[in-house]
């Protein structure tokens, strides 16, 4: 890796409140996975026990919250949610017009 050169976190950065640097990292699958428990109203505790055959970086996520204290919070009540794909118009006024 060259110098200063930075290697990818991944497509979605999770943050807690009060806290500028992410807590962990996942790709937009991974975030959807999570998402769709939070949308069936789920804690960060509710969720890891429901994920059964989540990949080792949604348990790492969700352990993550749980060690800063979030354990019994809504995942929704952080944020979490389930974001649906953009649609065609959405994809073609990314400049703003």
């Amino acid at each position: 890796m060259a110098r200063g050169a930075r290697r990818s976190r991944g497509d979605v950065l999770w943050f807690v409140p009060g806290r500028k640097t992410p807590i962990a990292a996942s790709t937009a699958a991974e975030s959807l996975t999570l998402g769709l428990l939070a949308e069936q109203g789920h804690t960060f505790a509710s969720a890891r026990d429901a994920l059964t055959y989540g990949s080792p970086e949604e348990h790492a996520i969700l352990a993550a919250y749980i060690e800063r204290g979030y354990a019994d919070t809504k995942m929704q009540d952080l944020g979490v949610q389930a974001d649906a794909e953009p649609t065609w118009g959405e994809m073609l006024n990314t400049n703003g017009n």
